[in-house]
């Protein structure tokens, strides 16, 4: 009985070994998404909507994909934020993709100078930009 539990031992100690020399647990081993976005834009379409436009080339296929806003005033501090200003299922990769979607300022009494927008593969991502699969700041005025 003794020599039923080496061998199991020996076993498990072999299995443990190759998973991690073969970087099978995930985490740091994982390569880094690039998505392919030009072309960017944004405009204000009134009454607090900006219009976003991109072209977007997934480097990969994804099941999902949105964009969120973060508006800043002069100073930096966030004055809004836009949680759902354009969204696609089942994207393929290569595909070339033409974003067209609107970001909705709703509760500040003054003009943004500058919004973030951001790419993410999840639709429970919030505003968290350290997340997003790409970043992206541009200056309104």
């Amino acid at each position: 009985m003794n020599k039923k539990y080496k061998t199991i031992g020996l076993l498990l100690i072999i299995v443990l070994s190759t998973i991690l020399v073969s970087g099978c647990t995930g985490g740091s081993g994982e390569s880094e998404t690039k998505l392919d976005v030009t072309e960017v834009s944004v405009a204000p379409a009134g009454y607090g909507m900006y219009n976003v436009k991109a072209t977007l080339i997934p480097d990969k296929d994804y099941s999902y994909l949105g964009m969120v806003a973060i508006f800043y005033d002069k100073d930096g501090a966030v004055i809004g934020t836009s949680p759902l200003v354009w969204n696609m299922n089942n994207v393929k990769e290569g595909q070339t993709i033409k974003i067209n979607g609107n970001a909705f300022l709703s509760s500040s009494s003054e003009s943004p100078a500058k919004i973030e927008i951001g790419l993410f593969s999840s639709a429970f991502s919030g505003n968290d930009m350290s997340s997003a699969l790409w970043t992206e700041t541009i200056d309104l005025w």
